[in-house]
Parts: C-alpha cells; structure tokens; sequence
C-alpha cells in the first residue's frame, strides 16, 4: 500500500510530539482527528522507533474511513488495475504505432528523391573555366499600386484638392452626410435581414430535430417502458455515441444521441 501510503500522508498535520502510547493499535482506532493520525503515520514510516508495516497499514486505512467521499473515490483510482481489454487495446494499438513507425522507416530509406527537370540543373554552377551566362539576378517583385479597395478609389478620385475654394463652395456638404446616413441604413438592414435568416434557418433545425426526436420515441415505445429501463438506455446509448464521436462517425453519433434523447430527454 504504498501508493495509498503517499495519498494519505498529504494534507494538514498536527504539530505534536509523538509518544510510543499513540502508536498502538487501539489508540489508532479511537482517534479521529486526521492531522494527528497524519503525523503519526509519518513517524511510523521515518523507522526511528523500528518497522510496523501492519500498524503503517492499520493507520492508512484508518485515515482513509475518516476522508471524505471524494478522496477516497481518488484512492480507489489509484489502487484500480486495468482490465485484460484494456491491455489488449493498449497492446493493440502499440503493435499498429509500431507497424507504422517501421513502414515509414522503411519507406524514407527506399524512397529516392529525383529532381523535376530543369530545376536541379538549373542550380549548378557553369563547368571550370567557362564563363557561361552571367545569372541573371531575379526582379524583386513589385508592390502594388496601392493598396487601397474599388470604394477607397472612387473616393480618392472624387477628392477635391484642399486649394480649390470654388469647388468646397459647390460641394453638398448636407448631401454627402444623408449619403453616408443611408450607406449605414442599408448596411443595418442586410444585417437584420441576415440575424432574420439565420434565425429562421435554426428555427427550422430544431422543429425537424423535435420531429426527428418524437419519431424516434415512438418506434421505439419508450413511453412503454419503466423510468428505470429508459434510463438505463439512454446512458447506453450516450456511451455508444460518444465511442462513435471519437472515431469521427458523425452519422451514427448522431442517432445514438437522438436515442438517448428519445428514451430519456431529462439526461442530454
């Protein structure tokens, strides 16, 4: 029980000196305060005063009835082994990651790379002694002209210079703002329109999913069954269509949940 040993041992002790009457067995088993049987299992387990591996074992189980539910279910993980499935599973799929570690091996060793023509001998320096063609140096590539979208362009065109007086005195300044107020109207109303739409679209998802859900409940006869046996069910079928979520099975994750609901919609 060293595992347990190590778990128990964590947590809060009390400060106190630790006599030869507080490590028996039946002072052991009339205290309750965890701090204090705490310390008395970390003495125990120094060796000072000798080894008493059933008192070590007698305390640790001690402590453990005295823990909440909580630590305790995290001891029981700790002691738990894993099942002959489990195993072959883990050994499975060992076998498969090493099966493809050697096929890619094997494959980066056999493979030859072989060059698309007129690129390898393209990066060859001229034979010794002949001058050849001077490479050329390649064109840095040209920014763009600007930078600025079809919008931004029209608006730079129609820009009046800040000189020209005369045009400022023409330019439709009430015009121009009623423009811009109606460019942000209509952009709201696409908006709206498209908030409406997306609305309806989840709308339609959910009534055929409620159609789909009470299909479901009828062939299967669920209101027939007793609450117990539906719940049963659907945690089954829960457990079904997450298998089949994590092996990317969409469809069939899909109508497992779709079951689970069925049988019992009050557990999503």
């Amino acid at each position: 029980m060293a595992e347990l040993g190590d778990f128990v041992c964590q947590g809060r002790r009390k400060v106190c000196e630790v006599t030869l009457e507080m490590m028996d067995y039946k002072y052991v088993d009339k205290c309750s305060d965890c701090p204090e049987l705490r310390t008395i299992l970390t003495e125990l387990k120094s060796g000072k005063h000798g080894k008493y591996p059933h008192l070590e074992q007698h305390t640790e189980k001690r402590i453990l009835e005295l823990l909440p539910a909580k630590d305790r279910k995290k001891v029981e993980a700790l002691q738990s082994k894993p099942t002959p499935a489990d195993e072959a599973q883990a050994s499975s799929e060992l076998k498969d990651f090493e099966a493809g570690v050697a096929e890619a091996d094997e494959r980066l060793r056999t493979e030859v790379y072989v060059a698309k023509a007129g690129k390898a001998g393209d990066r060859l320096p001229p034979p010794r002694g002949h001058k050849g063609d001077a490479a050329k140096p390649k064109a840095a590539p040209r920014a763009p002209e600007t930078y600025l979208e079809e919008d931004e362009q029209q608006d730079k065109a129609a820009r009046i210079p800040g000189y020209d007086f005369r045009a400022w005195d023409k330019f439709d300044v009430d015009g121009e703002c009623d423009k811009l107020d109606e460019k942000d109207k209509a952009l709201e109303r696409a908006r709206k329109e498209r908030a409406e739409a997306a609305r309806r679209r989840d709308e339609a998802k959910a009534r055929r999913a409620l159609a789909d859900l009470s299909k479901e409940r009828e062939a299967l006869r669920a209101d027939d069954m007793a609450p117990a046996e539906r719940q049963f069910l659907a945690q089954r079928e829960k457990h079904k269509g997450n298998e089949a979520y994590r092996a990317n099975e969409a469809r069939d994750a899909y109508d497992c949940y779709t079951r689970a609901l069925a049988y019992d919609a009050s557990n999503p």
